[in-house]
């Protein structure tokens, strides 16, 4: 929580990525993340209850329908989809609250709540682009870590540990570089569009 607390603040703040500067902005704004995260939840949890309220009425009208097979499957697969890509639009909308949090510190502004509409309007301008980009930088660090679990499933003998142990770390780092590239993404939409409150 803290590495990517001071993350965003290395984003913001054009300071060079040292390690000082990454817990100095962590420590700085780590109480308002965790606010801003009880907020978040609170929205999140919300919206994902109505969601997943609707899946349900949504299965048990098609389950009396089709009875099973390959229409339950799919009724049941792009339920699911809109539930996680709800899932999704949360947590893109937090990540906006956070860059939105150092922009508006760093001119004055310390109040968590005056971040939070902001950012919302934002996600709505440029709902395309923005989660378009967030979910394509998301996929492709998911894809590398698939990648990698294939190719150690396939390649990798069961007795080399250390080999195996290589595989999983870059799997897990390219997933680490893609949370980097949507905050990296954030943040430059962030900066590009909205006024500081």
């Amino acid at each position: 929580f803290i590495l990517f607390t001071g993350s965003v603040f290395v984003f913001v703040s054009g300071d060079p990525p040292r390690i000082s500067v990454l817990l100095r902005g962590g420590v700085a704004y780590f109480f308002r993340f965790v606010r801003a995260a009880i907020l978040a939840g609170c929205f999140g949890v919300v919206l994902l209850a109505i969601l997943l309220s609707l899946r349900a009425v949504i299965m048990a009208e098609a389950d009396g329908v089709y009875a099973g097979g390959k229409s339950m499957f799919y009724w049941g697969l792009s339920s699911g989809a809109v539930v996680l890509l709800g899932a999704l639009l949360v947590r893109f909308w937090w990540d906006l609250v956070e860059v939105t949090i150092v922009r508006n510190a760093m001119h004055g502004e310390r109040s968590v709540r005056r971040a939070l509409l902001p950012a919302l309007r934002l996600l709505f301008r440029n709902f395309v682009r923005a989660f378009g980009s967030f979910l394509l930088a998301g996929g492709a660090g998911i894809c590398a870590l698939g990648l990698c679990a294939y190719l150690w499933e396939q390649l990798v003998p069961a007795r080399q540990v250390w080999l195996a142990f290589l595989v999983g770390q870059v799997g897990l780092f390219l997933l680490l570089a893609s949370r980097f590239w949507q905050r990296g993404l954030e943040t430059s939409l962030v900066l590009s569009t909205e006024p500081p409150v």
